[in-house]
């Protein structure tokens, strides 16, 4: 697969929904949250960055089996660098 076909698999596109940033409502913010983001009150809560392990397993869980599929399927795939990298077991 060259750069070019890559960067147009509908795999790569996928890739730009994973999301490492979550609304925090401040209705749910712990107190620690609220003295760590001060402006809190005025936006009524919060952008909270979560890692990227997280974020992948979240992305993962809500891919449909064939969407899945599409990675397991590219061609050098191996579960356990995508584990290593990703933090999902396949």
């Amino acid at each position: 697969m060259t750069v070019k076909e890559w960067e147009n698999s509908e795999v790569c596109n996928m890739m730009y929904n994973i999301e490492n940033t979550i609304w925090v409502n401040s209705s749910i913010m712990t107190n620690e949250e609220k003295e760590a983001n001060p402006h809190w009150e005025t936006t009524k809560g919060y952008l909270k960055t979560i890692p990227m392990k997280e974020a992948w397993k979240s992305f993962w869980e809500n891919l449909t089996d064939s969407k899945k599929k599409l990675f397991i399927s590219l061609e050098n795939f191996d579960a356990k660098i995508f584990e290593e990298i990703t933090g999902v077991k396949i």
